[in-house]
């Protein structure tokens, strides 16, 4: 059975989260290539990322960074750390809906209203931009917002539409492959991972709620990557992997189930007969 929460959000396990968020020029430059995949960037538009960053507020893990009943629902950039989608039932299980990342937008998904609730799983620094005087002024903020707010909406989307696609036709195997994929993916696009690794601060309990899978099996799955040579090194808040390794087995495995299937239902005949 899946991780049951209480009164307050907990990302468990024995792991604890990292505890220092990217320098202020590190959440500077992840700004500047989020806002470069949406628009070329001039010097005037770059002092106004600036001033986005130096009005970033700090969440500790657990808090709420943006739920239904906020007062303010304006879109917020999360400069730095680690946070998710996430719903929480009646009997305390916690089904995470995607991650949100380093240059992800922060909005409601349609007039104000939220599916879930995004809560920081490490210490995190958002933006809405309003925090720093010089924005409140600036037409530059409210383009640069409605791009970014476009551009979120299709990235949910999709993130969402991938999520559906791991946890109703991929094995335990090939959603936590491919859910490794989607985040070094996501995070290479803001120049925060390497070729082969990034940075990874998940707990193994916030990895089953994400996963639709138990801690046990999460764990017995990620020592299946290992021995495959998928996963080469796993470390508090790093690892390390294979990329190619990791898309065939999202390919392979699901053809070899395929490819058995008629074996094994031709054993089954045959074993009747006998």
């Amino acid at each position: 059975m899946r991780q049951r929460l209480q009164t307050t959000v907990s990302t468990g396990g024995s792991m604890p989260p990292p505890r220092q968020t990217l320098p202020g020029l590190e959440q500077r430059a992840v700004l500047e290539r989020k806002f470069a995949q949406l628009t070329q960037l001039s010097s005037e538009a770059a002092g106004v990322v600036g001033a986005m960053v130096r009005g970033g507020k700090v969440y500790e893990p657990s808090s709420v960074v943006l739920g239904p009943r906020m007062e303010s629902n304006r879109p917020r950039f999360l400069l730095s750390g680690w946070a998710c989608r996430q719903h929480i039932f009646e009997d305390g299980q916690r089904q995470i809906f995607c991650f949100v990342l380093p240059g992800d937008v922060i909005v409601p998904d349609c007039a104000g209203l939220l599916m879930g609730s995004i809560v920081a799983l490490t210490p995190v620094v958002v933006t809405d931009g309003r925090s720093a005087g010089t924005i409140n002024s600036d037409p530059r903020w409210d383009a640069f917002t409605m791009l970014a707010v476009n551009r979120a909406a299709q990235e949910r989307e999709e993130l969402l539409r991938r999520q559906v696609v791991r946890l109703g036709a991929m094995t335990a195997l090939q959603r936590t492959a491919d859910l490794l994929l989607e985040l070094w993916e996501r995070l290479s696009l803001v120049g925060l991972s390497d070729s082969k690794a990034m940075p990874f601060p998940l707990r193994q309990e916030t990895l089953a709620d994400g996963l639709g899978l138990s801690s046990v099996h999460v764990n017995r799955t990620f020592k299946q990557l290992r021995r495959q040579g998928a996963i080469t090194m796993l470390s508090r808040q790093r690892i390390e992997f294979d990329p190619v390794k990791l898309s065939g087995i999202i390919r392979g495995d699901r053809f070899r189930k395929a490819d058995s299937a008629p074996e094994r239902q031709g054993a089954l005949s045959a074993s009747k007969l006998r």
